[in-house]
């Protein structure tokens, strides 16, 4: 099947699919009016049981998607990160081709997730059938008129669909599994939307990209549609999951932008000198937080003079994990209210909030209400503390 696909040549097979274009439009000009009919004739009668085929169909498209990834990763570790994104016929023949030209015509066969909801008598959500038909709509156009950030939306989309299928496939199952959430799932769907916007920003900040016509049309569509989906998912994630606190959205964004321009820095990554900087400037940070903040600051375990409590001021700052007051503050809070409502990151509320999730949140009003009583005078007694605090 490999030895097949490398023989692969992308106009000869864009143009004979084009000869099919008129089936394609009528099918995005009626997947609305369709679906919209046969909901309203399904409100007749009762649902279908098709939990079987279901089954059968997000396996295998979880499978295929998992397939297209794995195959596709080899694509970005021949040529460069920079290349993937700012040259599109470097990947347009040859298995690598072949991959993302199927990806893009799989979008036709994802209508049929739209099928599946409609004759089940699900709820049918306006993200779902805006994104089908709008990504259709993208990739149809991307076939013949293929932008350099192509191989992105196609990496990071058969990533999600791996394993956002592959959650509807065993959704029941998943859910008595208790180090699973979910929510990850959503949140994966929200990093490939910023993911996208990023690739397609970094395009066109590029110096060597020429914004002709197919430059400019590409971005008016890539860009808002991104930005939509980024908006329909974090809506969806706030309303779904229901938390106990409001989301904390500067904090997510600033968490995700940080992790993102990690990836794209490892991948501008040329030598081993800068892989062991990178681990020594970590450890220098680590040490600021678990000398620093937790055992000097918070529990007071020893005494330290005033040189190397600068040092270990500045050290601290580089991990960027906030200022020491509050970092202290919030960990003799944890240690006072070990698993309680009040305990900020309390492990009663699962792996994913205590490690992480807890950072997502607007923190509730029983641990603000515990982090005035707790006693802290001591640490704005110390100038250094004071100052950084400042």
């Amino acid at each position: 099947m490999l030895y097949m696909m490398t023989d692969f040549v992308w106009k000869e097979s864009t143009a004979l699919v084009y000869e099919w274009r008129n089936v394609a439009y009528a099918i995005m000009v009626a997947y609305v009016p369709v679906m919209v009919l046969s909901r309203i004739t399904m409100s007749y009668r009762p649902a279908f049981d098709l939990h079987t085929p279901l089954q059968l169909w997000n396996c295998t498209l979880s499978v295929l998607s998992l397939l297209g990834f794995i195959i596709n990763t080899g694509y970005v570790l021949d040529v460069g990160f920079e290349t993937s994104y700012t040259r599109a016929l470097s990947f347009q023949d040859g298995t690598y081709g072949c991959v993302l030209f199927l990806f893009q015509l799989s979008k036709f066969l994802e209508l049929i997730d739209t099928a599946f909801i409609v004759l089940r008598k699900k709820e049918l959500s306006f993200l779902h059938w805006f994104h089908h038909l709008t990504v259709l709509i993208y990739c149809w156009a991307s076939l013949h008129d293929t932008p350099s950030t192509g191989y992105w939306f196609g990496q990071t989309n058969m990533l999600v669909h791996a394993v956002m299928y592959g959650y509807f496939a065993f959704a029941t199952t998943l859910r008595n599994v208790s180090w699973f959430n979910p929510l990850l799932v959503t949140v994966l769907q929200i990093a490939q939307m910023v993911w996208g916007l990023f690739i397609s920003v970094a395009y066109l900040a590029h110096p060597t990209t020429i914004y002709d016509q197919h430059t400019l049309v590409h971005a008016a569509y890539a860009i808002p549609m991104y930005t939509a989906y980024l908006y329909l998912f974090c809506s969806f994630l706030e309303t779904r999951y229901r938390f106990e606190t409001p989301i904390n959205w500067p904090m997510c964004a600033y968490l995700l932008l940080a992790h993102v321009l990690a990836v794209v820095g490892a991948s501008y990554c040329t030598s081993w000198a800068i892989v062991a900087e990178v681990i020594v400037w970590y450890t220098v940070g680590g040490v600021g937080i678990t000398v620093g903040c937790h055992r000097l600051w918070t529990h007071r375990s020893f005494e330290a003079r005033l040189p190397t409590r600068i040092a270990l001021m500045l050290m601290t700052s580089m991990a960027n994990q906030g200022g020491i007051y509050h970092w202290s503050r919030d960990h003799r809070v944890h240690h006072k209210e070990c698993d309680k409502d009040a305990d900020p990151h309390n492990i009663e509320r699962g792996f994913f909030y205590s490690h992480i999730g807890w950072l997502l949140l607007h923190k509730s009003e029983s641990v603000k209400a515990a982090g005035r009583k707790i006693d802290c005078s001591d640490l704005l007694q110390d100038p250094v503390v004071w100052l950084e605090h400042r």
